[in-house]
Order: C-alpha cells, then sequence, then structure tokens
C-alpha cells in the first residue's frame, strides 16, 4: 500500500529454514518442503515478487506442502503460470514487466499475463518448453559465441518473442516485449594460471539486448536469499523459542 514498485518485477523463490515438525504430525508447520539442493534445504518455500529499482520484496506465497490439499489452478494453466498471476495481481494492466525463471516461464505465461493481466513477460526457458521453438534454437548453426537468433509467433492475438543466445550453453528467453539490438556484454571472470604469472581478467562475451535486459533484471529475490541466508545468516544468528 505504502510502495509503487517500477516498471520491472522480478518473481522467484526463497526458502525459510524449520526445525520443528511439519503438518503430517497435527500441530506442526503447515508448508514444510523439502529441497536437497536449497543450502537450508527444510523449511518453508517462499514464492516472491521484487521491484527490480528498489529491491523491496513486495508479496510472498508460501508453497503448500505434499501433505496438502492441491490449489485449484485456473482453467489451462500450470503451478509457473498461477502463482505469477496471482503475485501481480495488485498491477493487473500496468504494462509492466516481470521477469522469472524457469520455473515460471513458458508461452502459456506470456500469453495469459499479456491477456488476462495486461503486464509483459520475459522468462527463461527450459523443461517447459510447450510452442516454444526449443529444438530449432539447439540445432541453429551459431557461427560464434555471443551469436544470437530471434523468432516471432502469434498465440491467441498475442505476440511472442523467442531468443537463443549463443553462450557456453545456449540460453532461450520467451516474451511479450524486447528488441535485437545490440545490448551490454556479458563480462565473464576468467583467470590464466601460468608459471611466470597468474591473474584474473575478465572476457567480454557479446550479447543483445533482450537477453541483456532479462540477466540484468532476475537477481532482486537471490540478494534477500544470499543476504539472509549467506551474509548476515539470520537464520543461524537468531534463536527462536517456537
Amino acid at each position: 500500500a505504502a510502495i509503487r514498485p517500477g516498471s520491472g518485477l522480478c518473481v522467484d523463490e526463497c526458502m525459510s529454514k524449520w526445525r520443528g515438525k511439519d503438518d503430517r504430525f497435527g500441530d506442526g508447520a503447515a508448508h514444510i518442503t523439502k529441497i536437497v539442493r536449497k543450502p537450508e534445504s527444510v523449511g518453508v518455500e517462499i514464492k516472491a515478487i521484487c521491484c527490480c529499482e528498489t529491491n523491496v520484496m513486495m508479496r510472498i506465497e508460501p508453497v503448500d506442502s505434499k501433505y496438502a490439499p492441491r490449489k485449484k489452478f485456473a482453467i489451462g494453466n500450470n503451478a509457473g503460470t498461477a502463482v505469477t498471476q496471482r503475485l501481480t495481481e495488485p498491477w493487473k494492466g500496468t504494462g509492466r514487466t516481470v521477469y522469472g525463471d524457469s520455473a515460471f516461464a513458458s508461452v502459456n505465461t506470456c500469453v495469459r499475463m499479456h491477456q488476462e493481466n495486461g503486464l509483459h513477460f520475459m522468462g527463461l526457458v527450459k523443461s517447459a518448453h510447450s510452442q516454444f521453438p526449443k529444438k530449432y534454437i539447439e540445432e541453429y548453426p551459431f557461427e560464434h559465441r555471443g551469436d544470437s537468433i530471434f523468432l516471432r509467433a502469434e498465440s491467441n492475438g498475442t505476440e511472442i518473442f523467442a531468443t537463443g543466445w549463443n553462450d557456453a550453453k545456449i540460453k532461450m528467453i520467451v516474451s511479450t516485449c524486447g528488441t535485437s539490438l545490440q545490448g551490454e556484454p556479458h563480462e565473464k571472470k576468467c583467470w590464466t594460471n601460468e608459471e611466470s604469472s597468474s591473474h584474473i581478467y575478465f572476457k567480454k562475451i557479446p550479447r543483445d539486448a533482450t537477453t541483456a535486459e532479462y540477466f540484468s533484471m532476475t537477481d532482486r529475490v537471490d540478494y534477500h536469499n544470499r543476504f539472509h541466508q549467506g551474509y548476515l545468516a539470520t537464520e543461524r544468528s537468531i534463536d527462536t523459542t517456537r
């Protein structure tokens, strides 16, 4: 109610550590998830949305445990699309751009966000590649590292763009906005380990403006994760009694 976000919003996930019982035992926490790859593997998984300009976390939604009843998604929606629509509900029709990783990104998310929420979406495609030309981009004969390919299509009256960027691994982005102009290059940290000298240097990899925009906006929730579970380690430093 007090803070108006800027033109960009980032959706992602985070974890809040939990040491007590879960809801299987009747009086435990109702949202406990176990994800081995996380720094804190047992806790409450939270879907969050941040303002890309101020880095303020605007809204959060705890994820139900696997023992809880499944939430009803809108017809034709998957979990990533549904949670993105719920988190962006207060900013419907404002034309802002929402950035999300592969847990949220799909052609379906782009179409629903544009048609039902009045928002643009830009996200990284991995497993949710239905209607997305993933195989075509993977097999495209890129000549150099840093080259890009751009494809355009229309889905239910919504203009959709597919971008493929040839890095060490090909990155694929689906969006309803962006440009094929040249963007800020990616600075890759490298080092030499020669007998005479050893030093760090930065190698610049060309990239298009769409790819540069996406990767400059998608780490906002990760800032919070790094501070509360890394630099400040608040979950280890502050004791709780219940």
